[in-house]
């Protein structure tokens, strides 16, 4: 694996810099020995409300762009390198949102269960998907000059998926009533569908991710990472929901909640379902200063479905003779700090837009350990 100055520090810090999510399929030892490492890792982000509220009822909403974005990513792996090859066990949960600001309006309205004394029109356009899966992935680094190319092939179980899309349009009126008209599709793999019956869900996928570095100088890394470049996923007997819902509303129920059972039509089927995770690429650079306040600096930016995450970074080589080293890195679209240390045999990671609990709109955490055989 490519080094900045020769500095162990910097090897482990592109590495993980270097991965868009925990794993670096780029880090096999090449020394003859097994190389060992086991990592876990927690992270949630949104844009409009503080995590709390994200997955309630919207209170306190104040998207800070024109779409609303949320997303999380969970996982945790078992890794053996040799040689260039590495094989590794995981286990990982994404969710993935994207809707307009207006939407996000429009549920913080309802869910404030106060009717409307406004005429105010909503647009309404809603896309997200949330999957679990554990599977296994076997990747090889292949080393030319100055350059390393690590493909990896994964293929895993789909232990539960979810997605919905909506869109259309409402409208709050001064009366107190709604205007709706949107159409809805839903497909859960935990739907307890009485009709029609069928096999439980089962699904299948696999993907082909890759990881590439470049030494462009001695002093210069460049790296970029894509997951799901190929991706392919099958769930047979998929719990499938469509609907329509088309009134105006002026009903609501005893605790508030606005009421639309009546104005909903739609059936349920079961359907086998094929489709294509989003790709995610991670690109930047890390740049060794050579300098004594400050070691090492970065840039990078990750890209998902729409999303674009910017972030700096600035690393310090062993500050301490038990501590290889540290980096800090500040995140634009979330507006968000993270802090991380590396040992010897491993490291952690944290992240977070504020302190206070009631207000966060991101929280990190990460950690890997590592072991030679």
């Amino acid at each position: 694996m490519v080094r900045l100055n020769n500095s162990n520090f910097s090897l482990k810090a592109a590495a993980v810099a270097a991965a868009f999510f925990i794993s670096d399929t780029a880090s096999a030892s090449d020394s003859g020995q097994y190389l060992l490492e086991f990592s876990g890792q927690t992270y949630q982000a949104n844009n409009a409300t503080s995590i709390d509220q994200f997955d309630d009822q919207f209170t306190g909403y104040s998207p800070r762009h024109s779409q609303v974005f949320g997303l999380a990513e969970n996982a945790a792996y078992l890794q053996a390198s040799r040689n260039g090859f590495t094989l590794q066990a995981y286990k990982r949960q994404e969710i993935f949102i994207n809707a307009g600001r207006e939407t996000g309006q429009l549920y913080a309205d309802i869910n404030a269960r106060v009717p409307p004394n406004t005429n105010r029109a909503y647009a309404v356009d809603f896309d997200g998907y949330g999957i679990e899966h554990t599977g296994l992935s076997f990747a090889k680094t292949l080393k030319l000059p100055s350059v390393e190319i690590s493909p990896a092939f994964r293929v895993y179980n789909i232990d539960r998926y979810r997605e919905i899309q909506a869109k259309g349009f409402a409208a709050a009126r001064a009366d107190g009533s709604y205007d709706i008209n949107v159409n809805t599709v839903e497909r859960d793999t935990e739907a307890d569908f009485q009709f029609p019956a069928g096999p439980s869900p089962s699904g299948l996928g696999y993907a082909l991710d890759l990881a590439v570095q470049w030494q462009a100088r001695p002093n210069i890394l460049m790296f970029a990472n894509v997951q799901n470049l190929f991706n392919s996923n099958e769930i047979d007997s998929t719990p499938t929901t469509v609907q329509t819902i088309n009134s105006n509303v002026n009903q609501f129920d005893s605790d508030g909640f606005l009421n639309y059972n009546s104005a909903i039509q739609g059936r349920n089927s079961r359907e086998n379902y094929t489709f294509s995770l989003p790709v995610k690429t991670h690109v930047g650079g890390l740049y060794s200063t050579g300098a004594a306040h400050v070691h090492q600096l970065g840039f990078d930016v990750k890209h998902i479905n729409g999303l674009v995450l910017p972030r700096l970074s600035a690393g310090w080589q062993q500050p301490f003779p038990w501590l290889e080293g540290i980096t800090v890195g500040y995140e634009t679209h979330f507006e968000a700090f993270d802090f991380a240390a590396y040992f010897k045999h491993g490291g952690v990671k944290f992240g977070f837009d504020t302190l206070s609990d009631e207000s966060r709109r991101v929280e990190y955490l990460q950690f890997f350990w590592l072991a030679k055989l």
